[in-house]
């Protein structure tokens, strides 16, 4: 279900994970943090277009950081973005599907 990353899904052995996602344009971090609300999530302005959402797993009700996970690449499908940088405990995280799109266009 989700790519090859240096992140580990490991919510019992880890249960706390930071997670951090680089995006452009205010409408589309206010959508991402909405959907992460039940994360802990807030917003960080680091210019007048670049922010990052932050949010932390596990959520408000024990919900896992898998599900955080999914959350966001549905954010990322329903706002037609190919990708943004999103980093969990610190570590680079890419999804499934943007690591499949990565290696067809490495091999083109």
């Amino acid at each position: 279900m989700f790519g090859k990353s240096d992140v580990e899904i490991d919510d019992e052995q880890n249960p706390t994970a930071p997670i951090e996602i680089d995006v452009h344009g205010r409408w589309d971090a206010l959508a991402l943090s909405e959907w992460l609300m039940h994360y802990h999530s807030f917003l960080v302005q680091h210019d007048h277009e670049r922010w990052t959402v932050h949010a932390r797993a596990p959520g408000c009700h024990g919900e896992p950081l898998a599900d955080a996970l999914r959350a966001i690449e549905v954010w990322r499908v329903e706002r037609g973005l190919e990708s943004s940088s999103c980093r969990v405990r610190g570590l680079p995280y890419r999804s499934a599907r943007t690591s499949s799109r990565m290696q067809l266009s490495e091999r083109r």
